[in-house]
């Protein structure tokens, strides 16, 4: 794909161009919390932040609160999905892979595809921007990733000296871009972006080492069974939190409403980590201890959700959930349990 130079001082054209066919919203850098802000004016300036924002782009794609029916009635009509056609821009690589996660899920499905996400998807211009930086709650080198997007955008911009080296990810993007008449980025650019990643994965790697395992997370989990490796789930107070924050969780349930003349139903987001969530006909409840439920949402992410699609964990490694926990629970932290478990059991048998 080709490389283009979008100069700093073109940056609001860039804006304006997008604003054109999109509601324009941005990742912006604050001193406390980066945000996604919405841009009702174009600035002259911007100051994208360095890395994610406190909010990922699941409230952009799957609402807290969805009407999916209306009943009864006479005839069958469905409910037309209805999403305003919005843009985000600095987008970081691990909410752009997060989307492809609930691709799977709603859209790729050979058996049914969501309507209401299908619609929010399309309506859906993605700018991602790489990581100028990195917190020390974020680990998706551990996972394979990159503080980068490789695919999954639209256009992706890398800061440099000047400006941003961009590339067009969909024909979407390669219209915005070409319309800005914008020269090939030179070969200086093109190195000054490879040596950034470089130094912002070379961070992540030393805020990391300590959390490194020898098997992967997937075959620890595999291993897990009677493990007491599980001791951080002691601090865990189901909350919540953890899959409210999460950019890959997509649990949801129905519940009906009556209305004065109609009922309707609704689709809300749930968590796995709610006593009720596993609750069948009759009381039944799988997952009924904190402990259980607790386990399940390591196994999705890292077991169940790779074994049906091809290997993928449904986690990019952002840490959202590690700063949310009310217990002050850290993802890396327990599967470091596991392994140190692990290998307490091998060294006695």
């Amino acid at each position: 794909m080709k490389r283009v130079f979008l100069p700093e001082k073109k940056l609001k054209q860039f804006f304006s161009k997008i604003s054109q066919e999109y509601e324009l919203f941005a990742c912006a850098k604050s001193e406390e919390t980066n945000r996604i802000v919405r841009l009702d004016d174009i600035p002259e300036e911007f100051e994208f932040a360095p890395v994610r924002t406190a909010e990922s782009l699941r409230l952009f794609l799957l609402k807290l609160r969805q009407l999916v029916a209306k009943y009864p009635s006479d005839e069958f009509k469905e409910i037309t999905p209805n999403f305003p056609r919005r843009a985000v821009i600095g987008v970081k690589g691990c909410d752009i892979r997060a989307i492809k996660i609930f691709d799977e899920v709603f859209l790729n499905d050979p058996d049914y595809v969501d309507p209401f996400y299908k619609s929010a998807r399309e309506s859906l211009f993605l700018v991602s921007i790489d990581c100028t930086d990195a917190l020390d709650t974020c680990f998706c080198n551990l996972l394979g990733d990159k503080p980068y997007a490789e695919e999954g955008f639209d256009i992706n911009l890398s800061p440099v000296e000047g400006g941003y080296v961009a590339i067009a990810g969909s024909d979407r993007g390669d219209e915005i871009l070409s319309s800005l008449s914008l020269s090939e980025a030179e070969q200086q650019a093109i190195s000054q972006m490879e040596t950034n990643r470089k130094t912002v994965l070379a961070k992540l790697e030393e805020i990391n080492k300590d959390f490194k395992t020898e098997k992967s997370y997937r075959e620890l989990l595999e291993a897990s069974e009677g493990s007491n490796g599980w001791e951080t789930a002691a601090d865990c107070v189901g909350c919540g939190a953890c899959t409210n924050i999460c950019p890959t969780c997509f649990c949801f349930t129905l519940y009906d409403l009556k209305g004065k003349d109609a009922n309707y139903r609704f689709s809300v987001w749930d968590s796995c980590q709610y006593s009720g969530f596993a609750r069948m006909a009759g009381g039944t409840n799988p997952r009924r201890s904190l402990l259980e439920r607790f386990k399940h949402r390591y196994n999705h992410k890292f077991l169940h959700y790779p074994i049906r699609y091809n290997g993928v964990y449904a986690c990019v490694g952002c840490g959202r959930c590690i700063v949310n926990c009310l217990g002050k629970i850290d993802i890396r932290q327990t599967f470091k349990k596991l392994d140190e478990a692990a290998k307490t059991a091998v060294s006695k048998e």
